[in-house]
């Protein structure tokens, strides 16, 4: 199946800040390991490939790079503390991808700046990815723009389809930040409206991050795609922060003292 989410300039570069550097050179660029096994050369794949294919995975499903290495231990105890029963909802739904793809089960992760929503989406492509599942992030604005794009230009329309097609779970990141799509007789609202049927009626695992509750969508979304937003399983997160502020600190003060 042809990949239209990752360039070859994109796997160029992770290739060259992967391959035999994250392995210390061990397979000396290669990405092969060579031994002999009673008197055979054999040749197995060095432990940075491993690791070149899951950052491809990631770059193909379109994760920003800040949350590649995110993880729920991450999450500062407090705010655990205040959204146990949300995360406790996200990590049964990372753990069973099987039976959320089969039954289109979906998302709808709502809450305040800082409340790690883009962090906990991107987390549960991961562990799709993981589960050899087919995975993309955008961001809402940039899927209103591509549906544009795709009517003038055959790559962003090659890469729409594949999204609609052969994706089978979604992050919509930030849906409520888009302009006048909520009227289904413009062009953009139209269009728009027919992304959300297509995820709708196709079972798609849709997930949603959001300031805004479900009910105030209708000041930017059309109806019907609020409709089709019904379905989505509410995550509620409450607090203030989700990350320590030391955490950048640390780089700097670590840095520091190398340098001494």
């Amino acid at each position: 199946m042809p990949n239209y989410l990752i360039t070859s300039d994109e796997v160029e570069e992770l290739k060259k800040s992967i391959i035999g550097v994250v392995c210390n050179n061990k397979c000396q660029g290669t990405g092969v390991i060579t031994e002999k096994v009673e008197g055979t050369l054999q040749f197995n794949d060095c432990k940075c490939v491993d690791d070149f294919k899951w950052h491809c995975g990631l770059q193909s499903a379109n994760i920003p790079k800040k949350y590649w290495d995110f993880n729920l231990k991450d999450l500062l105890k407090k705010f655990v503390k205040e959204n146990n029963v949300a995360l406790g909802l996200i990590d049964g739904y990372s753990k069973q991808c099987d039976e959320m793809i089969k039954e289109g089960v979906g998302l709808y992760i709502q809450g305040t700046n800082g409340l790690a929503k883009t962090a906990l989406s991107c987390y549960i492509l991961k562990e799709f990815i993981k589960k050899e599942k087919r995975a993309y992030f955008i961001r809402m604005s940039r899927l209103t723009t591509l549906i544009f794009e795709s009517m003038r230009d055959e790559g962003a329309k090659k890469k729409i389809d594949f999204i609609r097609k052969n994706v089978q779970i979604l992050v919509i990141d930030e849906i409520e930040k888009d302009y006048k799509v909520d009227d289904t007789s413009s062009f953009s609202g139209v269009h728009v409206s027919e992304i959300f049927d297509d995820l709708y009626e196709t079972k798609k695992c849709l997930i949603v991050t959001s300031n805004l509750p479900k009910k105030e969508l209708g000041k930017i979304h059309s109806a019907s795609v609020v409709d089709r937003l019904r379905e989505l399983v509410d995550i509620p997160l409450i607090g203030e922060t989700f990350r320590g502020m030391q955490d950048k600190k640390s780089i700097i003060l670590k840095g520091m003292k190398n340098g001494d």
